[in-house]
């Protein structure tokens, strides 16, 4: 299974009208998004928003849908969450009640997870995050592009800065998947000569 059920329930959700919605193709945009995954039946949306990697410009995996009111994105959440995706055989609706910033910045922060066990993936990668720190948004496993297997690591991001200094020391040594993980801060770098290598690295030391 690839779908992650809600983990924060409506009523604690702030009343918002925001769903965060992941597992997503990293080729698909936002057109593709509307078009054929969710085959524009979003009433009451007022905004799609994907989240992409401010290097490269490549989708995250994740984003957000803005409703124009808590109904509307209940009603969505509700009806879509846990289900198949039509056409996509194997591929589900991964919501949650997600939280966008009012101000105009929409930066997050990531960081570094290593020493993953192969059986590791986006989805538990984020479950692990999620059902402590409130703010994660996020979890992307790397992939080696020549041969499509998980190179070991990734990264989880958050909405909250000291959630995530929180995180680096207190997940540090978490077992998952039979393996104790390592954390650290993670930094964005240029892409030089291999424009298909990973944009996120690890600090040094």
């Amino acid at each position: 299974n690839y779908y992650l059920m809600a983990l924060v329930p409506p009523a604690t959700a702030g009343g918002g009208n925001t769903l965060w919605f992941g597992d997503l193709d990293q080729s698909w945009d936002e057109q593709y998004i509307m078009t054929y995954v969710f085959g524009y039946q979003l009433p009451g949306l007022l905004n799609l928003k994907l989240i992409r990697d401010k290097a490269s410009g490549l989708s995250m995996g994740y984003g957000f849908l803005e409703f124009d009111s808590f109904q509307s994105a209940k009603i969505i959440f509700d009806s879509l969450n846990g289900k198949e995706i039509p056409n996509f055989p194997g591929r589900y609706f991964r919501m949650n009640w997600g939280e966008r910033k009012n101000e105009k910045s929409t930066d997050d922060f990531p960081i570094y997870v290593g020493d993953l066990s192969p059986e590791v993936t986006d989805q538990n990668l984020f479950e692990a995050f999620k059902q402590r720190y409130s703010s994660c948004i996020g979890a992307r496993i790397v992939t080696e592009h020549s041969t499509g297997a998980a190179a070991g690591y990734g990264f989880v991001r958050f909405s909250d800065y000291s959630e995530s200094v929180r995180a680096i020391t207190e997940m540090k040594g978490y077992i998952l998947c039979g393996k104790a993980v390592k954390t650290s801060q993670a930094q964005t770098k240029k892409p030089q000569t291999n424009p298909s290598a990973p944009q996120m690295m690890q600090n040094p030391g």
